[in-house]
């Protein structure tokens, strides 16, 4: 009877030998896997466009948590494109003016975890520091047939024409070719318009004038302008003229 109990014991303890040795190896087995896993999620790679618009001319020197990115990117209007490879989304930026020597920004960008990053610069008016162009974080996302569109213009000083100008903004009526005048307010030179929602569809027309008595109209945006827009967008609109207006997609 001894022996029988002795002989079941033995037994279990060779199990329970074999089970602890099991999880100790399907342990290490995970860890080795989780390690790998996440030394394959730590290394991305991504495709980075630094643009810049600015009213003063400089050359601009680009760091990224201290590393060069670039020290010409040249403005008013610039354009660099670099794979860049990074660990961790969140990154220190600083912004330099070779002309100058001045720091011109100096925050954090976070790269979105995608192919293609862009990263705006922009400066309101001469002098000042260049800000990142992107939206609120607290601005919320447009319903799922909305889109929401903001504006900003700022030209040199020695080609400046309106300090200030009215926007109205035109809406399609009832999703169809017809528009009518929903809205309208006055943006001043470097500032950026209140965000303004229209049907995905329906992009809106925009119409400006000066703010005198005599209102003229000075520009207009016809809906074909904002065929590249998202769900959130910032558009520059060059105003040098007086019945031209051109632009570019900031965000």
């Amino acid at each position: 009877m001894k022996k029988g109990i002795q002989n079941t014991n033995k037994r279990g303890g060779m199990f329970n030998g074999i089970y602890s040795c099991s999880i100790v190896l399907l342990f290490m087995c995970s860890f080795g896997c989780s390690k790998s896993e996440d030394a394959i999620e730590q290394e991305r790679f991504t495709l980075l466009q630094l643009n810049t618009i600015t009213v003063d001319s400089m050359r601009l020197s680009v760091t990224d948590s201290d590393k060069l990115l670039t020290d010409s990117l040249m403005t008013p209007e610039g354009k660099v494109s670099m794979t860049v490879k990074y660990d961790n989304p969140l990154r220190r930026y600083k912004v330099t003016d070779l002309y100058s020597n001045a720091l011109l920004f100096d925050s954090t960008i976070h790269y979105q975890q995608i192919y293609n990053n862009s990263v705006t610069f922009f400066q309101p008016a001469s002098g000042e520091k260049i800000i990142l162009v992107s939206p609120p974080v607290n601005e919320q996302k447009p319903h799922k047939d909305s889109a929401k569109l903001s504006v900003v213009y700022s030209i040199p000083s020695t080609d400046a024409i309106y300090d200030q100008i009215k926007v109205v903004v035109e809406q399609s009526k009832d999703g169809g070719t017809a528009y009518i005048p929903m809205d309208s307010f006055l943006l001043k030179r470097g500032e950026f318009s209140p965000y303004i929602t229209s049907l995905k569809q329906r992009r809106p027309i925009l119409k400006f004038y000066t703010t005198n008595a005599s209102r003229v109209q000075v520009g207009t945006t016809y809906s074909g302008f904002f065929s590249l827009a998202g769900d959130i967008s910032i558009y520059y609109l060059n105003l040098k003229s007086n019945t031209n207006t051109s632009g570019i997609k900031l965000y």
